[in-house]
């Protein structure tokens, strides 16, 4: 009777031990299969794009479109190519529990916005008046069912975040005509506004 419950107390143990060392990572054992769904909606506001008559309007491609997404102090995501970055902050995330050992179901939403503004946009005599707010707001739900750390289910969680941001901030700033991105636009997020 006594060996049995020490047999018990040293697996309990060493079960706690793992799982504390699995959780803080200096053990990743990871088996699982997770599934993302989420819906996004941005809102645009101040938006007036006009131009010099004298330049010709060209879209820009979104693949040179550079996005660096912050959340806090933490930078998310960075992909730099031609033009200024569009600096996009994570203002809400929340989500329910993610420490549930086997099996874990949470559902989700977050808030990012960013804003651009043109060098003089309060002048109307140049004919420059630009300024754009953007605010995304994603809902989601995350499931994930087998061995996962709750660090590796915050990094799944802000994965499809962060995808779900830059891709919809890339496709709406694609609409934008070049001249949007020739260095005269302001980033209020980089600028600390």
């Amino acid at each position: 009777m006594k060996t049995k419950s020490i047999i018990y107390i040293a697996l309990a143990a060493i079960l706690l031990i793992s799982i504390a060392i699995r959780e803080t990572g200096l053990i990743k054992i990871d088996f699982y299969k997770s599934n993302t769904r989420l819906t996004s909606t941005i809102n645009w506001k101040g938006i007036n794009t006009s131009e010099p008559e004298n330049e010709v309007s060209q879209m820009v491609n979104k693949n040179d479109l550079s996005i660096v997404i912050l959340s806090g102090r933490d930078t998310l995501y960075k992909k730099i190519n031609k033009f200024v970055p569009i600096v996009v902050k994570i203002d809400k995330l929340d989500s329910g529990p993610l420490w549930f050992p086997l099996y874990k179901s949470t559902n989700y939403s977050a808030v990012a916005s960013t804003s651009l503004f043109g060098v003089g946009y309060e002048n109307r005599s140049n004919g420059l008046i630009r300024h754009l707010e953007i605010r995304i707001n994603i809902i989601g739900r995350l499931n994930i069912t087998g061995i996962c750390s709750h660090r590796k289910a915050k990094e799944i969680l802000y994965k499809s975040i962060v995808e779900k941001i830059a891709e919809d901030t890339r496709n709406k700033f694609a609409e934008l005509p070049k001249v949007f991105f020739t260095g005269k636009m302001k980033n209020s997020l980089a600028m600390g506004k």
